[in-house]
Formats: structure tokens, sequence, C-alpha cells
């Protein structure tokens, strides 16, 4: 099932500018399929969803894996949040970003996914993402050509649905 999060205006923009290639949340989503559904970015404070990506895989962060300087820096926040962030918790998880897409019609896009607010952490949406328009899609700075090919992709899934959809119709 699809997901929804909430991001600042500047944690979207170090998104577009690939600057940010992972989200670190302190839960995993349980329902969460990567090889068919998406993460809806809604942004902070507005009723407006910008983009959606892909995950390429999820991962579990504690001290030996990598440390709060390298997460920050792929993550596009200070050090000090992270170690902040991770205060009290065992251990946090790693939201690998692969595909991002632009949506064209960021107000649509809440108003198609019949949000009201903005979630706190996560909520999960059945909603065929295939459905909204995209200005354009592009792979985050941690895809390799393999991943490429072996990854979910959103323009090839989405013209592919559409296809389908348009010969169920004739």
């Amino acid at each position: 099932m699809n997901i929804v999060i909430t991001l600042p205006t500047e944690l979207i923009a170090a998104i577009l500018d690939r600057k940010k290639s992972i989200e670190v949340r302190s839960k995993l989503p349980l329902y969460f399929d990567p090889n068919n559904d998406v993460v809806f970015v809604a942004m902070k404070e507005t009723h407006k969803i910008p983009i959606y990506f892909t995950v390429k895989n999820f991962a579990v962060y504690d001290s030996s894996y990598m440390n709060d300087e390298e997460i920050a820096n792929a993550a596009s926040v200070p050090v000090k949040w992270i170690a902040d962030y991770r205060t009290g918790k065992r251990f946090v998880y790693v939201w690998v970003i692969g595909y991002v897409c632009e949506l064209t019609n960021p107000v649509f896009a809440w108003n198609a996914l019949q949000m009201t607010t903005n979630p706190q952490s996560f909520i999960y949406k059945d909603y065929h993402w295939e459905k909204l328009r995209v200005f354009r899609c592009f792979a985050s700075w941690q895809m390799t050509y393999d991943d490429m090919n072996r990854l979910m992709q959103p323009i090839k899934r989405q013209k592919d649905w559409l296809r389908k959809l348009k010969k169920a119709i004739q």
C-alpha cells in the first residue's frame, strides 16, 4: 500500500536537486511493497503533494552500520539532527530513495489522495499512483545501472498501466 509522508520545503528541494538520497524514519512501513508502491511526499504546512518516490530498499541504522555524518549527508540534515533523532532509540530505519517523480499538479494529488491534514509519521493510502500526471522522473544518486533494470520504473509502469486501461475500454 502507498504511503504519504510530510517533509519541509527545503528537504523536498534537496530531493529534487539530487542531494537527499535517503529518508530517516523511526518506523518501518509493514504494508509497503517496494515493487508496487510509492511514497507520496506532502509539503509541510500546505495542501500539496509535489513529488513521489520509489524505495530502493530499507536498512536498519545503528552506529555500527554507518556513522552519523554519512547518514546526515545523504539525508541532507545536520549531524546534530541525526544524533538528537537517534537519542532514546535502539535503531532507526533508512529508506533509500529510488526513482523520484515530480507531479504536474500538487494540489490535485492532495485532493485525489483525499488528504485532510499532513501526516505526522506516515499514513497508508490505497490509490493508483499511475493516474497522476508527472512533470519529470529521475533516479536518485544512490541508484546504479543494475538497480535501474531491476527496480520498478514509474514512467514505464505508468505507460503500461495506461495502455492496459485503454485496451480494457476498447
